[in-house]
Parts: C-alpha cells; structure tokens; sequence
C-alpha cells in the first residue's frame, strides 16, 4: 500500500492544502524537507490522527494550541462551527484506492477561548473493482 495524497483542511498551520505523493517509479520515495516550524511534523501527526485518532510526535507548545487552525478560529463568527478534516487516500498493490477521512467540528464561541468540540467522524471508503467506492463507518 502507499500513500498517494494527503488532504489538510484546518488543521494546525494547514488552512487548506494537498500534497499529492506522486508514483513515478515502482519503487518511489518521498523525502519531506524544510526549515523548522514549516509542518514537517504536523504533516506525520495529521495522517496518524487521520488513521489513529491520535498526534504522538507534538511539542509541548503545540499541545497547548487547538487542533483547529488559529486563523480560523479568528475568522469565525460567534457560534460557528468550523471543521478540521484530514484525508488520506492510498492505493493497494491491485490498484484499488482506500480514503480515509477523520473530521472534528469544533464551534467558535470567543476568540479569546479555545473552541469547543461538537463531533468527530471518521470514514473510510473503498474502491471495488469497477472504481466504485463503498462507504465503511
């Protein structure tokens, strides 16, 4: 199985990105590089937390921010429910494509606190072999 792309919506320092991890070989590498504070770790958190519902590898100031990315939280209107989503699409060995998809609602009450958890939902589809997906919950 490998990884051909992840989707980042809200989550830390990641407003709304997708990093597509190209096959150009069958024996491809993908080597993340970058200064400090760039979202080397956080992209290795965002897709545990996709798969496991967990971040081990934050810092301790990290850990003190929401998961929600700051400058939505201070573009939100009181009372708003804003998401953070994070999916991680892979390809199997016989071509088929697996999603998973974990998204947290939070709700932005003041921009002073921190927002409050509403629901989490975490999806995973499957491809069949016509290309159809299947919805697993």
């Amino acid at each position: 199985m490998r990884i051909e792309r992840v989707m980042l919506k809200n989550y830390r320092q990641f407003k709304d990105m997708e990093i597509p991890f190209k096959k150009t070989s069958s024996r491809d590498l993908h080597v993340l590089i970058g200064v400090m504070g760039t979202g080397k770790t956080n992209l290795l958190n965002a897709i545990n937390w996709c798969l496991y519902g967990d971040e081990p590898y934050l810092s301790k100031q990290s850990q003190q921010l929401p998961i929600l990315n700051l400058k939505t939280i201070e573009e939100a209107e009181e009372g708003e429910d804003n998401d953070v989503i994070v999916e991680v699409s892979v390809q199997t060995e016989d071509n088929k494509r697996i999603i998973f998809t974990r998204k947290m609602i939070f709700r932005v009450y003041d921009v002073g606190m921190n927002p409050q958890k509403q629901d989490t939902i975490f999806e995973v589809k499957v491809s069949d072999a016509k290309g159809n997906m299947k919805i697993l919950k």
